[in-house]
């Protein structure tokens, strides 16, 4: 799952926690 929120921005990955 890291890996595809690495492709995309921090703003998606932090809002992904959320």
């Amino acid at each position: 799952m890291e890996g595809a929120t690495e492709k995309r921005p921090r703003s998606l990955r932090a809002s992904n926690l959320i």
